[in-house]
């Protein structure tokens, strides 16, 4: 159980995490350099539906825009989730090109003797 002043903390710093990634469409990473939350926090926030819903009824949301915002929220996050896949396999490629000869092939990949 948080105590009242942990969950007002949280509170807020929920608010924030979804505003910045509402708003202005932050990865996690971006959120973290933002704000100071550990990039672990700010997942956890983001998927925290409770916190998401009693932060929308304080701004004055109904239900149906609070379900709206959540909606939004799961959409980005695997938007950014797909773009970092993507990103990823690419940033391998290219570190890996250190590894290859001239024929692509990587270094040491031939038959053994």
């Amino acid at each position: 159980m948080l105590s009242e002043d942990q969950r007002i903390n949280k509170k807020r710093r929920v608010k924030e995490c979804v505003n910045l990634l509402v708003g202005r469409k932050l990865t996690n990473k971006q959120i973290e350099e933002e704000t100071g939350i550990s990039k672990s926090s700010v997942q956890r926030y983001l998927h925290d539906e409770d916190f998401i819903i009693e932060v929308c009824k304080e701004e004055g949301l109904d239900v149906e825009s609070t379900n709206y915002v959540i909606q939004i929220i799961n959409e980005i996050l695997e938007e950014n989730k797909e773009k970092a896949a993507s990103n990823g396999g690419k940033k391998a490629q290219e570190l890996n090109d250190f590894y290859k000869d001239s024929s692509g092939k990587f270094k040491g990949s031939g038959p053994r003797i």
